[in-house]
């Protein structure tokens, strides 16, 4: 990766030590540099995981059985040393990382008891705020496609 973000300017070459923010190809090499890690964790230590850029979810895979506080625990062992191998440190305060049977992952509930996924408390507030701004600003502008309409769509994974 440090060879990949190198630039000039006033004939000096600079390189980055980090992933740049506000990098618009940031998430898509941040990515691929996980890819790996992800199959790894997969195939070699069994374990379910949902990955989105920065945000894993990790399921022991216990081949129908409910996980225990016990697999967990070796879970959040085995993905740390997994990190550390990596040059990677997960921060020590966030995630839950207790073996929880209810937990919300990007904006959603997810219940592995009850094996059904909601929508969380905060989403439906924000739906329902965006679609009352949506409703004012038709009603003022006589009609039309308010531009506050795509966010509120968006919200609501609307195409």
């Amino acid at each position: 990766m440090r060879n990949m973000f190198v630039f000039r300017y006033q004939r000096k070459f600079y390189r980055c030590i980090a992933l740049p923010f506000g990098w618009g190809r940031s998430p898509l090499w941040f990515t691929r540099f996980m890819a790996p890690m992800v199959q790894y964790m997969r195939s070699m230590l069994s374990y379910r995981v949902l990955a989105y850029l920065d945000d894993f979810l990790v399921a022991p895979n216990r081949a129908g059985r409910v996980a225990t506080k016990r697999s967990c625990a070796r879970a959040t062992k085995d993905i740390d040393n997994l990190l550390r191998t990596l040059g990677l440190v997960r921060h020590p305060t966030t995630g839950d990382w207790s073996g929880s049977t209810r937990i919300e992952h990007l904006g959603v509930l997810i219940d592995t008891v009850e094996m059904k996924f909601y929508v969380s408390p905060h989403k439906i507030e924000k739906v329902r705020s965006m679609s009352k701004q949506l409703l004012t600003e038709a009603r003022t502008a006589g009609g039309g496609y308010p531009a506050s309409a795509r966010q509120s769509l968006s919200v609501c994974a609307c195409p």
